[in-house]
């Protein structure tokens, strides 16, 4: 009897330990922390990096925008927030003319872990796709 109790035990103990290993798609289905690699579609393609922490649905992080200047970029203080796979998020570039100083960027999750949307910059909007480079810490890492 003691033996058939130590093999359940042990059973139950691999069982547990395997799907504590398992990634939780769902909830990292519903995160958008992270490195992510956006592609902004103006004139031509413009590489950005933006990287975010969520906390419930409260959103922060920063954005590499390019700057008139080439090889430049400015970093911008992003916030907002990420429910039911729409984000939305805005910030204010220092220094920038009144035309592009605020900064607002609506998108969308997909299943398959990228990003897309809108970015609006004064009277400028331009269509955006983002990859996810990093995983969120302390998350799983992406498939």
């Amino acid at each position: 009897m003691a033996k058939r109790i130590g093999i359940i035990i042990a059973a139950l103990a691999l069982a547990t330990s395997a799907a504590a290993q398992q990634p939780n798609k769902k909830t990292d289905a519903q995160n958008v922390s992270g490195v992510w690699q956006m592609s902004v579609e103006a004139d031509h393609v413009l590489p950005v990096g933006m990287e975010l922490k969520q906390d419930g649905e409260n959103v922060t992080g920063t954005i590499l925008m390019p700057t008139e200047h080439i090889g430049q970029r400015r970093e911008i203080a992003l916030e907002g927030h990420f429910a039911d796979g729409a984000l939305k998020l805005s910030g204010t570039a220092e220094g920038a003319s009144e035309d592009s100083a605020k900064i607002d960027i609506t998108g969308t999750l997909a299943k398959d872990g990228t990003m897309s949307g809108t970015l609006s910059a004064g009277k400028h909007r331009a269509h955006w796709t983002a990859e996810r480079l990093a995983p969120r810490r302390g998350g799983a890492p992406r498939e």
